[in-house]
């Protein structure tokens, strides 16, 4: 699913000036209802980025944005609802496209350094979409596996494999999720 035409807030480089600009996102609850569908949680009650976008490298970009969502998922285990503030700071850089055909090497091979920093991205036409970049850390943010704090593996495992239990309920991965369900 991809965002609707009215989550979008472009950027152009040329747009920016050297002292850089700021940005706000606030999503209103249409977006809000959008971006948890798209994402697969049961609500997002508050999502909201302040962005700093600065020249960087002459025709290029640096964005840092503060992102703050407040985020209603069930836990994977006992369905239980779960809410939680998830506040994270991101940063990406973005490099104009290349210009001319010297400027395109197809014999070059990238090498990209796994403990190093990532590589900038390319500025499509020139521009960035902020809406985008917000998207896509929010798939970052928000823990796919989220477990209430109830749910306590250790302590069930215990007590399913405790000597006095039955040899069946140690055979069966499944007897902890069936005695995590009675006790919900």
């Amino acid at each position: 699913m991809s965002p609707n035409s009215e989550m979008t807030c472009l950027i152009h480089w040329t747009d920016v000036p050297s002292k850089g600009v700021r940005k706000k996102i606030i999503a209103t609850d249409k977006e809000c209802e959008d971006l948890a569908k798209m994402l697969g949680v049961v609500a997002f009650r508050q999502v909201e980025a302040s962005f700093e976008i600065t020249r960087w490298r002459g025709s290029g970009l640096k964005v840092i944005a503060d992102i703050v969502a407040d985020v209603d998922q069930n836990c994977v285990v006992s369905l239980e609802p779960i809410s939680s503030c998830e506040q994270e700071q991101a940063e990406w850089f973005f490099k104009s496209e290349a210009r001319s055909k010297k400027d395109i090497d197809n014999e070059a091979v990238l090498q990209i350094d796994p403990l190093g920093e990532d590589p900038a991205d390319l500025l499509v036409e020139g521009r960035v979409d902020l809406w985008q970049l917000l998207i896509e850390h929010l798939c970052l943010m928000i823990d796919p596996f989220k477990r209430a704090a109830s749910v306590d593996f250790e302590a069930v495992y215990n007590e399913v494999t405790d000597p006095s239990a039955s040899e069946n309920s140690k055979a069966s991965p499944f007897a902890i999720l069936k005695t995590m369900g009675k006790k919900s």
